[in-house]
């Protein structure tokens, strides 16, 4: 018996030692995704409004913590964020992970738990009553905390993701990243609010659609500088029409539909749209007198088949010929306000001409001073004088599989494909710069990626070339490894030219546009102040993503240990005379002389290097 106290009180340990891990992000379904968002989203949005934390901080912290809501902590405690309770600061209800039990507060846990309450003091966590609570109380924690007050107000998701780390909220290695990755993969900072956007207009008031046909809005936004907008689309009745985050309208089946565009911070605008069926004519009507609106075509049923009211001077659309002599299929406005859809006696309304809907139009290309909405790329190239022509053969075109830097000459969509038709990511702001990938697509497009006007990272397809090659929209302006002082040597899966004794700030510094991250030779990634030997993994990153990796080689540092000395003379003198085979990196670094071969001359030629040390 005193064994199985003993394996007992082992096992008990070892449970406290074991941390409530978060459930895995990408583990959720396709349906639990979209009901948490649709649930979550306006939540922190509206929070962000009131408290200044970042909208899409809350969303990412909570998908990252409870698994888009399916973990045990989020259905049974509805704690999205796995936030601990304490006593005497937290007075609500608390759950105990080793009991399993959920208590009225913590004087209720101590008086059930006895002897086990002191013991498993740190496994309390806090129960909410709804999502909205935990939502609330999350924010509440970073607002009433001073190490978190860098969070309020922040509006680089970016940076706050990397203070609430150090801000110590969570000390697992890799967690701002992941937030990060959160974001940027489901577009989470589309629900964050600013104030800067201070109108919507549709541009149209009605249309017209054939059932099976598309039509495409062009809201206008009215927004400060810097500020990116992510409009938000939705149809008061998916089953007429459906509308897509470009602002495309599909026709379902005959009736009308609000449509209604909104931005984050609450602006929004509508247009009706009426579907019908390719065989129907539309007409306009306004009515004499008070009428009904029924179901069905006829008023036998009385008071049951009545969907609501038009009042006298309403003005109707109507659906094709009349049924039943008399009654025809119309839609307006109700006397309560809501849109009716149903059979009215034409004994009540004056039919008029066909009824013509808006013809939304696109807007034209303007510059960011004329215009807050960014622009649409040109359908045609802009004519190019032979003196500009001349003037531009000198900038660099880029070659294929190549990495290069552009500037953009005004601000610029970056799309989902290489095409004016395809949807917009978001903007890239005038003056900013893009890493520019490979080749042309289509003769006419780069796939770029970079940061947008609102801080959002984005890769998709941007310039619209001229048939020349030449961009009119962004400027290749160097290429991507491009350095101060002397250049690198990138050949195959190799980078050279680093230098004897070179420290990673010090390369880093003389990076003119990537930044750096370097791992040994052993995996572990290196400090600035660590010096690159041979061997070491050279990644060359653009906005936090590496685009290029290459091993390094430090010509002459044949042994990786980081010094060019003696003992690498020996190594490139048995190379030569074909006692050792060398391999790899090492085989790079053993070439002092550059040529293809280990020789004798390489030998020399480092003999001569350090004894001249």
């Amino acid at each position: 018996m005193r064994y199985l106290k003993v394996f007992a009180a082992l096992l008990i340990v070892l449970a406290m030692l074991i941390p409530l891990a978060a459930v895995r992000s990408d583990a959720a379904s396709a349906s639990e995704r979209q009901y948490f968002l649709e649930t979550i989203g306006p939540m922190a949005t509206q929070n962000m409004r009131d408290t200044g934390i970042l909208a899409s901080l809350t969303i990412a912290q909570g998908i990252y913590e409870s698994g888009w809501g399916t973990s045990f902590m989020a259905k049974n405690l509805n704690n999205l964020f796995g936030i601990k309770a304490y006593a005497p600061g937290w007075t609500g209800k608390v759950y105990n992970r080793k009991t399993g039990k959920i208590y009225t507060n913590f004087e209720d846990a101590r008086n059930k738990m006895g002897d086990l309450y002191d013991l498993y003091i740190s496994h309390f966590f806090r129960v909410y009553d709804s999502w909205q609570e935990s939502v609330d109380d999350h924010s509440r924690l970073f607002t009433t905390m001073s190490r978190y007050e860098n969070l309020i107000g922040l509006t680089d998701y970016e940076l706050a993701c990397h203070y609430v780390m150090q801000d110590g909220y969570c000390d697992t290695p890799g967690y701002d990243e992941e937030l990060i990755s959160i974001i940027r993969s489901f577009k989470l900072y589309q629900y964050d609010v600013y104030d800067g956007i201070h109108s919507v207009e549709m541009n149209v008031d009605r249309l017209t659609l054939v059932t099976g046909g598309t039509v495409r809005v062009y809201p206008t936004f009215v927004a400060d500088e810097g500020i990116t907008v992510y409009p938000q689309y939705t149809s008061s009745d998916t089953s007429v029409a459906t509308v897509d985050g470009n602002g495309v309208i599909t026709g379902i089946k005959q009736g009308p539909a609000v449509i209604t565009v909104s931005t984050t911070n609450g602006r929004s605008d509508s247009c009706i749209v009426y579907v019908h069926d390719s065989n129907v004519v539309l007409r306009s009507a306004v009515t004499t007198s008070g009428v009904n609106c029924r179901s069905e075509p006829y008023d036998t049923g009385g008071s049951a088949t009545v969907i609501g009211s038009f009042t006298k001077n309403t003005q109707l659309v109507v659906f094709g010929d009349a049924v039943r002599t008399k009654w025809h299929l119309v839609a307006g406005y109700g006397s309560n306000g809501s849109l009716l859809f149903g059979y009215s006696h034409s004994s009540y309304y004056t039919i008029g001409d066909e009824f013509i809907g808006d013809t939304p139009v696109e807007p034209e290309e303007s510059s960011a001073e004329e215009s807050s909405e960014p622009p649409e790329e040109s359908s045609e190239p802009p004519e190019e004088s032979s003196e500009e022509s001349s003037e531009e053969s000198s900038v660099p075109v880029p070659e294929e599989e190549g990495l290069y830097i552009g500037s953009v000459s005004g601000d610029l969509n970056c799309r989902k494909g290489p095409s004016l038709d395809d949807g917009s990511y978001g903007v890239f702001a005038k003056g900013s710069t893009v890493l520019v990938i490979g080749a042309a697509v289509n003769t006419r497009w780069y796939y770029c990626a970079g940061m947008s006007k609102g801080g959002a990272f984005m890769e998709g397809y941007a310039g619209f070339m001229t048939s020349s090659g030449l961009t009119t929209y962004i400027t290749i302006i160097g290429n991507f490894t491009d350095t101060y002082g002397a250049p690198l040597e990138i050949e195959d899966g190799y980078v050279s030219g680093i230098g004897e004794n070179c420290t990673v700030s010090e390369l880093a510094s003389r990076m003119k546009y990537a930044s750096l991250t370097v791992l040994a030779p052993t995996g572990a990634e290196l400090g600035d102040n660590d010096t690159i030997v041979t061997g070491c993994t050279v990644k060359f990153e653009w906005c936090g993503k590496a685009y290029l990796t290459k091993t390094a080689v430090i010509r002459g540092d044949v042994n990786c240990d980081g010094k060019i000395d003696s003992a690498d003379c020996a190594l490139i003198k048995k190379a030569a005379t074909g006692t050792v085979t060398l391999t790899g990196a090492n085989r790079e670094a053993a070439r002092f002389t550059g040529g293809e071969d280990i020789t004798i001359d390489d030998y020399t030629a480092l003999r001569l290097y350090v004894a001249g040390k």
